[in-house]
């Protein structure tokens, strides 16, 4: 049961730090500065993080939807840069960087879908 208890207590502190903007490995590394221990692998944060909001899924949909549109801010965010160096590159005339860009839109686009989708 103690265990039960840390990992929930540790999920929250996930939550939390993600809430205030940290990136999984940032947050991966605020877990071991405070345990003293090893950082975790940022997918591992990913999977507490994940595993946390469907644990609340029916209990608090209110910081479901307040990750989503976290994350939907850092794609648009994300969108904007990739925008402008794609301008940038089709300006220089540099086609193979648009062309990336270009593909980096898209795959910001399906991510922002697979999000609304969640909620």
């Amino acid at each position: 049961m103690g265990n039960d208890d840390t990992i929930a207590k540790r999920r929250d502190r996930v939550l939390q730090l993600r809430a205030a903007g940290l990136t999984y490995r940032a947050i991966a590394d605020e877990e071991a500065r405070q345990d003293g221990t090893k950082p975790r692998a940022p997918s591992a944060v990913a999977a507490d993080y994940a595993k946390a909001l469907q644990a609340r899924k029916g209990e608090d949909d209110t910081l479901r939807s307040l990750a989503v549109t976290q994350e939907v801010e850092r794609l648009d965010g994300l969108l904007r840069a990739v925008e402008t160096v794609r301008r940038t590159a089709a300006r220089d005339g540099d086609q193979g960087m648009v062309l990336k860009a270009a593909d980096r839109v898209l795959r910001i686009m399906e991510r922002r879908a697979a999000l609304l989708t969640w909620t």
